[in-house]
């Protein structure tokens, strides 16, 4: 039966002669007779079959074996098969090595020193002995979707893999690679440990710091408050970030005290003189904040840079600075020169435009620590996401093109489940 032409036309009643008995018989055809593989299977073939132009070029015997003409064949094998492997165990492989075809598993090996919140260096592949570069091996995967050996076997490496390796490992100068802080713990599923310097290691010791944070004892900065327990852990989530020189979101519900958490924050940085911070909100938020300020942590010096009569040398005069989006866009050249130890973003959704001029002019800012404050990060499309970390974080998803190309378009258009997970991993940190 071609289950191709039933599937693409959505037949599901046909009409037979019975000579025998010289009549008609009506019937209904369920494809579900097949079993639920292999129908996947069917729609995978159809697919394909679609896709480079062939009609009629697989049938299914009276045994449900699949029968696939060579032109066909070749295209699964090359472009399908890997994709079956996490769902199914593939029985005889061994036969493709007379068609010079093998399915492999690259090893890979790097050497890495850490810059700031990403790790350069280089990377290396190595495919049943040959060995190439990350972009040597994507080049060639591109141009013929396997890996031509020099023994001329054609190495078939999982499509999902590759995807993988594109996002992950962005083209530096030469032959250098650029990872993501915030990849290494995918990195590490992927590479080889050893090969890895210290620098590596270090990354390993703070995801795992993560993880340890609701255990760990700490002293709390003093507070006319007393924080709940939730409270506690987002305030020491905060701090461990920071003092790792990484940026912050706290995405907490409305109501629960992001304010108070990151009051408790700014507390704690200024215990310490001569620190300098600048809080940026909507307008409305303003004195609301200056009240808690004085409210839960007097001690703390607070100026409010707003309004008409603003005066630009109350920066010197003040611990903490408390200023508007559109103050900001507006001043962005008074205050470029001016360096703080922490900037804060309230309701940073503020900045979901990144090619706004107050996110421009909020990305100019000069500050060694950055939170954000948002019950609502996210509001319409991923490339709003983009914008908060091109802030926090900004060599964690490279270029515009590159986040769309490695994010917005298998997430928006395909619902790529392997790349959201991958992307969750990315900013809801986890070891």
């Amino acid at each position: 039966m071609d289950y191709d032409f039933f599937i693409k036309n959505q037949i599901e009643t046909v009409l037979t002669v019975n000579e025998l008995e010289k009549k008609l018989e009506i019937s209904k055809i369920n494809l579900e007779n097949l079993s639920s593989d292999m129908f996947e299977i069917v729609k995978v073939l159809t697919k394909l079959q679609k896709s480079i132009g062939l009609k009629s070029s697989y049938f299914i015997d009276n045994e449900n074996f699949i029968i696939l003409n060579e032109e066909l064949a070749k295209e699964f094998v090359k472009k399908e098969l890997l994709q079956l492997t996490g769902k199914y165990s593939i029985i005889g492989t061994d036969r493709l090595r007379k068609y010079n075809i093998k399915a492999v598993k690259p090893k890979i090996s790097g050497r890495f020193s850490y810059n700031l919140d990403y790790f350069e260096g280089e990377v290396e592949v190595e495919v049943e002995g040959d060995k190439f570069s990350i972009q040597q091996l994507l080049n060639n995967y591109k141009k013929d979707e396997y890996i031509v050996l020099s023994d001329g076997t054609n190495a078939l490496i999982n499509r999902e893999y590759i995807e993988k390796l594109q996002r992950i490992f962005k083209e530096e100068d030469g032959n250098k690679v650029k990872v993501s802080f915030f990849d290494m713990p995918i990195v590490q599923d992927m590479i080889d440990e050893k090969s890895f310097e210290n620098d590596f290691m270090g990354s390993k010791d703070f995801f795992e710091g993560i993880n340890k944070l609701a255990e760990e004892n700490i002293d709390y900065p003093i507070l006319n408050a007393t924080l709940r327990d939730y409270q506690k852990y987002g305030y020491k989530w905060l701090k461990y970030l920071t003092d790792n020189n990484l940026g912050a979101c706290l995405a907490d519900d409305m109501g629960l005290g992001k304010t108070l958490q990151a009051i408790a924050l700014l507390t704690n940085l200024h215990e310490e003189k001569k620190k300098k911070s600048i809080v940026i909100m909507p307008k409305s938020l303003i004195y609301n904040w200056e009240n808690e300020i004085k409210r839960f942590s007097p001690k703390l010096k607070v100026g409010v840079y707003y309004g008409i009569n603003r005066d630009f040398s109350l920066l010197k005069k003040v611990d903490i600075i408390l200023t508007t989006y559109g103050t900001i866009r507006n001043d962005i050249e008074n205050l470029l020169e001016q360096k703080f130890d922490l900037l804060v973003l309230d309701e940073s959704q503020n900045i979901k435009n990144i090619n706004s001029q107050t996110t421009k002019a909020v990305l100019l800012l000069n500050a060694k620590k950055r939170v954000a404050l948002s019950g609502t990060p996210i509001e319409n499309n991923l490339l709003e996401l983009y914008s908060l970390f091109r802030f926090l974080n900004p060599e964690m998803f490279g270029s515009v093109q590159e986040f769309t190309n490695d994010y917005i378009v298998p997430i928006q258009k395909y619902s790529d489940t392997s790349t959201i997970e991958e992307l969750r991993k990315k900013y809801i940190l986890s070891y």
